[in-house]
Order: C-alpha cells, then sequence, then structure tokens
C-alpha cells in the first residue's frame, strides 16, 4: 500500500480548517490513515464476490449500520428467528393479526383473510407475520419536503429547517432493519422448499398490501410485502419482499428506506428497475439484492446504493448490467450517510447523466454535478451561515468484468467537505470517462480514491483536477494495479497536491501512456495566505511506479 509518510494531513489540522463537525466515526479512521479506504473496498468486493448466490442480508445489513455508526446487533444475545417467528401460534397468524388490529373489515376482506391458509404455506405466513409486525411497530411517517430536500429543491433556509427537525438518530430503525435482513434470508430458504404451495393472493391490510405470487405472471399493486414464487412480474412500489425468479419490472420505489426500512431480494431473471431507491436509505436504511441476470437500473435522483442519515445498499452478484442515474447514485454517501453499490461480476455500464443539464456543475455549468459512482459528499456552508453538515461514505464496487464509468463532476471516486468516495474495481479492461473531480480526487478536508486492480484500462478527464488529486487538506489517490493503461487530462492532474492537499498516483507497473495538457505528475501548488498559518502544512503531488510508493 501507500507509503504511510505520505499522509501528511493531520485529524487535529482539519478539525482546525474545517470547524466543528460530527463526521461518521469510520471517516474519522479513513482521514487517519487512508490505506483503509483500499483495505475496506477490497475486503467488500473479495468476500461477497466468493459468496456468490450464496450471499446472505444479515450480515449486509449489519455491516451498513455498523458503517453508519450505530452499534447494534441483532442476534448476539438470543435467537432472533425463534423470538421473531418460532414464537408466532395457529394456523393463519398473519389472517388473525390483521383481523385483531384492523377497525374495519368488509365481508370481501374477511373473506381474504380466511383465504391464506389456503394460498400460502405456513412457515412463510409465519415469517411474513414477523416481518408485518416489524414494519409498523417503526413510526415511518415521511416529513414534507422530503423529496424537495432530496431534489435540492429548497433554500437554505428550508434545508436548515428540515435538518433541525430530521436529523435524528436511527438505533431503532438499525436494529430493526437487522433483523428485517435476517427474516429475509429465512424467507428465502423457505421460498425454496415450499415456494411451489403459493397461490397468488393479494391481502389488503390497514398499512398496505401483503401481496403473495405463485409461478405464474402476476402483477402487484403498491405493497408493503410481496413474497412471489416465480414468473414475469410487474410490481410498483414494494418495501419489503423476495422474488424468487423471473424477468421482472420494478416500476415503483423497491429497497428505498425513506424514513424506515426496506429490503428487497431479487433471487434471478434478467430485470427491468425504473423507481425511486433501488438500494437508498434517507434517514433510514435500505437494501436490493439482485442474485442473477443482465439487469437494467434506470433512476434519477437518490438511487442505486445511496444513504443519507442512514444506509442504503444494492448489490448484484452476477450478469451484464446497465445502470443509469441523473445524480446522487451509484454508490453515493451523503451527510451522515452511507451508499454502496457492489456488482460482483460481468461486464457492466455505470452511467450518470451529463447531456441533459438538470444540476449544472459551478465549475463548469456545461456538465451536471453528478455526485455519484463513489461519491462522499458533506453540505459546505462557511460562506452561507457557517453550520455545515460533513459528509458520508460512498462505495462503487465492481469485482470484474470489463466495464464502462461515466459521469460529468464529482464522480468515480471523489469526496468533497469531510465525504470519503472510493471507486474499486477488481479486473478487467475498463473506461473511464468524466470531467472535473473525478478518478481520485477530493477537495476540502475529504477522500476520493480510485483503485483499479488490473486490466488495460482508459481513464479520461475532459477538463481538471482529476486523477490522483487532493485540494484543501484533502487526499486524492489514483492506484492502478497493472496492464497497458491510457491517461487523459487537462491541468492538475496525476499525482497533483493543491492548498495544502495530496494527491497520489501510482501505475503499479509503469505500462501507461500519458495525455496531459497542463500541470500534473508530482505537481505541487500550495496556497499562500500571509495572515494565517496556512503555509506551514505541506502541499504534496506524487507519482509512483513499481511495487512501493514512494
Amino acid at each position: 500500500m501507500i507509503d504511510s509518510s505520505l499522509f501528511v494531513i493531520s485529524l487535529s489540522a482539519i478539525n482546525f480548517w474545517a470547524g466543528r463537525h460530527t463526521t461518521l466515526p469510520i471517516t474519522d479512521l479513513y482521514l487517519s490513515d487512508p490505506n483503509l479506504t483500499y483495505t475496506t473496498a477490497e475486503k467488500i468486493a473479495r468476500r461477497w464476490k466468493a459468496q456468490g448466490d450464496t450471499l446472505k442480508l444479515f450480515p449486509a445489513c449489519a455491516l451498513i449500520t455498523k458503517l453508519s455508526g450505530y452499534n447494534v446487533r441483532a442476534g448476539i444475545v438470543g435467537d432472533v428467528y425463534r423470538e421473531e417467528v418460532l414464537s408466532i401460534t395457529g394456523d393463519n397468524p398473519l389472517g388473525k393479526f390483521v383481523f385483531d388490529r384492523a377497525k374495519k373489515l368488509t365481508k370481501a376482506h374477511r373473506d381474504t383473510l380466511q383465504m391464506i391458509p389456503e394460498y400460502v404455506p405456513r412457515s412463510v405466513n409465519r415469517i411474513v407475520t414477523a416481518l408485518l409486525k416489524l414494519y409498523i411497530a417503526l413510526d415511518g411517517k415521511v416529513p414534507k419536503r422530503s423529496r424537495a430536500y432530496i431534489w435540492d429543491s429548497l433554500n437554505l433556509k428550508e434545508k436548515r429547517a428540515f435538518e433541525r427537525k430530521n436529523l435524528s438518530n436511527l438505533n431503532e430503525e438499525a436494529y430493526a432493519f437487522q433483523v428485517a435482513c435476517l427474516l429475509l434470508d429465512s424467507l428465502r430458504s423457505a421460498l425454496r422448499r415450499e415456494g411451489s404451495k403459493i397461490k397468488s393472493l393479494n391481502v389488503p391490510t390497514p398499512w398496505g398490501y401483503v401481496s403473495f405470487g405463485g409461478p405464474e405472471n402476476d402483477s402487484f399493486p403498491d405493497a408493503l410485502i410481496v413474497v412471489d414464487a416465480g414468473g414475469d412480474d410487474t410490481y410498483k412500489s414494494v418495501a419489503i419482499g423476495v422474488d424468487n425468479g423471473g424477468n421482472d419490472t420494478y416500476t415503483g420505489s423497491v429497497g428505498f428506506g425513506l424514513f424506515s426500512v426496506a429490503a428487497f431480494v431479487d433471487a434471478g431473471g434478467d430485470d427491468v428497475y425504473e423507481g425511486e431507491g433501488q438500494g437508498a436509505g434517507f434517514s433510514g436504511f435500505g437494501v436490493l439484492l439482485d442474485l442473477s441476470g443482465n439487469d437494467t437500473y434506470r433512476g434519477k435522483v437518490f438511487v442505486q446504493g445511496a444513504g443519507y442519515n442512514g444506509g442504503g445498499l444494492l448489490i448484484d452478484v452476477s450478469g451484464n448490467d446497465t445502470y443509469y442515474a441523473y445524480q446522487k447514485a451509484q454508490g453515493f454517501g451523503w451527510v451522515r450517510g452511507i451508499g454502496i453499490l457492489a456488482d460482483l461480476s460481468g461486464n457492466d455500464s455505470y452511467s450518470m447523466e451529463d447531456s441533459l443539464i438538470l444540476f449544472p456543475s459551478p465549475q463548469d455549468p456545461r456538465h451536471n454535478s453528478s455526485l455519484g459512482q463513489g461519491m462522499g459528499f458533506g453540505e459546505r456552508r462557511d460562506f452561507f451561515d457557517g453550520r455545515s453538515l460533513a459528509g458520508g461514505v460512498g462505495l462503487l464496487l465492481d469485482g470484474e468484468g470489463d466495464d464502462r464509468y461515466e459521469a460529468g463532476v464529482f464522480a468515480q471516486g471523489a469526496g468533497y467537505w469531510l465525504g470519503t468516495g472510493v471507486l474499486y474495481d477488481g479486473s478487467g479492461n475498463d473506461a473511464y470517462s468524466g470531467v472535473w473531480y473525478v478518478q481520485g480526487a477530493a477537495a476540502h478536508f475529504a477522500i476520493g480514491a480510485l483503485y483499479d486492480r488490473g486490466g488495460d484500462d482508459v481513464y479520461l478527464s475532459t477538463r481538471s483536477t482529476s486523477q490522483g488529486v487532493g485540494h484543501d487538506f484533502s487526499y486524492g489517490l489514483l492506484l492502478d494495479g497493472g496492464g497497458r493503461d491510457t491517461y487523459t487530462c487537462g491541468n492538475l492532474c496525476l499525482g497533483s497536491g493543491n492548498a495544502q492537499g495530496v494527491g497520489v498516483f501510482w501505475d503499479m507497473d509503469g505500462n501507461l501512456k500519458v495525455n496531459l495538457r497542463g500541470k500534473g505528475l508530482g505537481f505541487s501548488n500550495p496556497a499562500v495566505d500571509s495572515l494565517s498559518v496556512r503555509s506551514a502544512f505541506p502541499t504534496r503531488g506524487v507519482v509512483c511506479k513499481g511495487k512501493v510508493c514512494p
């Protein structure tokens, strides 16, 4: 790894220059030793890739809550499955639970509740009842203007009011999220044993539909919980559930923990996801696990592994997949948030819209502020009211394959305002294309890192401050493990430090071609301010070749 002598930005210096902030504990660890960003990314990607389609949700969900700063762990004391499921008695626990709590039921509703044992095996019935109990125990109320906040449609005063009211502790949600993931692992096992016995049935409840699908093609309404045995199905929104296979289409939100928890597993098929979430948590936790198939993920904002005051996780185990979004996506960690997109194998395409300009970048308004593909982003307000908010951690982990990454500004392993963004690619001949602050770049007390383990890769940044550049007490790291690589960039690139930042560019085998139109390749540009002590802190641009850096 990179020699620790290069990590010259101390936490005390960051705290002095950035002012008072509440950072995630993992952020403090990363700032103390940026090599840990590589260790985290590689270990997670390799572990999940090795597990393949046997990967379980519970350990992954427990990891997300831990990285989010919540020290809760379901199952350390006691048997969660025994407590939540085996304690449920009766031949029709779901029907009884709904009947006992519904204030008013029509005859048709009562008839549907009585039909459940004929349509749903008791093992599935009990687990779904436990999931329903868990979900409705949470408050789950979505504050007004939540989506306006996500889309940056609020002014500063409105954003501050929203944050004061809604940036709350999520210990209860973190624990419930872990339990939900554990129960879904059990539900997957039950479906493998008895899924063929399920017949299609939509059960209305006071909290939303609980829907069951047989092996035929089903069309589900907006539902709280869905359990499907197979078939080519069409979904609207769903919070919790398992689909056991088929070429499915999801038109509404899936795996979106919006002031709540959400978890969904699709066991296989060539699926299309077009709604909100897709593994996102906004003041909550959300996960989407897709085990196989050539899948298409299309979203707009805050999707595909995004977290704000909580965590969001999207795992796709295998297949040649396509990802598309506007902004805040594909491994995006916002304030107090963890966002992870992990695609473990296949030739994949990751794209963030940069032709239709909806979020013009301050650096170049002809391009969008993408904020994705491994991006940690904080709310900088030192030039407004001074009440800034530290960023979170965003990880994009790609296990293997020949992949394509396209974005505008701030993407592909980028960090901003105490945020940490990492893009890790395990192998393959890959192509990276972006504009500004991409491919291992960071600004303002942040970390941005791109780690490509090997392959013949092409890196393109059309403008500036990219490919291993740290600006203003930040670390920017670009490490390529081998292959015949080509790097093209404008100015301030390829291992450059600016304004007391540290930039490292390391091509391990040195088999490379460089097209540099401005300054870079070890360039250092310290900020000079005679009225402060800033000049006492180092600025470093570092270029390494071979197996040791420096």
